[in-house]
């Protein structure tokens, strides 16, 4: 079972060029594809998965969030095994439903830590340096 509780990913739209994301509510599987979600149901086409970028999750990304990854409960999963078997198949295999964002999505972006901040100016020296090297060392 892969562990990216906590984590986002993104599916990029083949189709519209728009991207999809999606933070990890509890441990699972997730689908390499996923129908396009960023485009408000109008765009018929195919997201491919980002593959869980590394590193802090930015700003933009996290507000654009809207969806969640979960482990369905057990009356969810006695309500599937009957109605959808395939998808119950898929969640007894350890895969993951997806849901608009609930308040678990939110506490577990909420949990993420912060994006790293640019400094405010260069450190000391450096942009000396810099275009000391380009000048070719001359003064």
């Amino acid at each position: 079972m892969s562990g990216h509780r906590g984590e986002v990913n993104g599916w990029a739209c083949d189709t519209c060029g728009e991207s999809t994301y999606v933070v990890h509510v509890d441990d699972g599987t997730t689908p390499m594809f996923l129908g396009c979600r960023a485009s408000a149901g109008v765009c018929p086409g195919r997201g491919v998965s980002m593959m869980y970028p590394r590193g802090p999750v930015p700003d933009h990304v996290r507000r654009a969030v809207a969806w969640e990854w979960y482990e369905p409960g057990d009356r969810e999963r006695r309500r599937r095994r009957r109605r959808e078997p395939e998808t119950y198949q898929h969640v007894e295999m350890g895969g993951l439903l997806l849901r608009p964002l609930t308040r678990a999505g939110r506490d577990a972006l909420d949990g993420l830590p912060p994006p790293e901040e640019p400094p405010d100016r260069p450190p000391e020296g450096a942009v000396r340096r810099a275009l000391r090297g380009i000048a070719g060392g001359r003064r």
